[in-house]
């Protein structure tokens, strides 16, 4: 189970799903949203309107959690992070967070307050990151 968390208009929720059990799409834009259902409605993909500071899903409830082109966007990124390290699972989990041309990643249940200033894991654009 897969969290793209910020999925805009589900493009990539859509690509998630060719390889995801399910994929669970979150984004605050009601139009997104709507378009995400009409253009990839998939059995493997729900779409939900939420916010990402305080999203309305169990803890613990996500393999892994994408967030593409997300985290410039939030008012409060140290929030997103923990809400993203609430909802990894316990063990095996991993996120991957891309930053306008850079790439991070980290394993869950770490102190995400030292990231977020920082960026201190950011990798070149061209890394790759599977999170599967």
């Amino acid at each position: 189970r897969v969290l793209d968390a910020g999925c805009g208009v589900g493009y990539g929720s859509a690509l998630l799903a060719e390889t995801a059990t399910e994929v669970v799409g979150v984004d605050v834009s009601e139009q997104a949203i709507a378009y995400a259902r009409m253009r990839y409605a998939m059995p493997n993909v729900e779409f939900r309107v939420d916010d990402l500071l305080a999203p309305r899903l169990d803890d613990e409830s996500f393999a892994a959690v994408v967030s593409l082109e997300t985290l410039e966007h939030l008012t409060d990124r140290d929030a997103f992070l923990r809400q993203v390290a609430r909802v990894l699972l316990n063990s095996n989990g991993e996120t991957c967070v891309r930053l306008s041309g850079a790439l991070a990643t980290a394993l869950p249940r770490i102190d995400w307050t030292m990231i977020a200033p920082t960026c201190s894991m950011i990798a070149p654009a061209n890394t790759e990151c599977l999170c599967m």
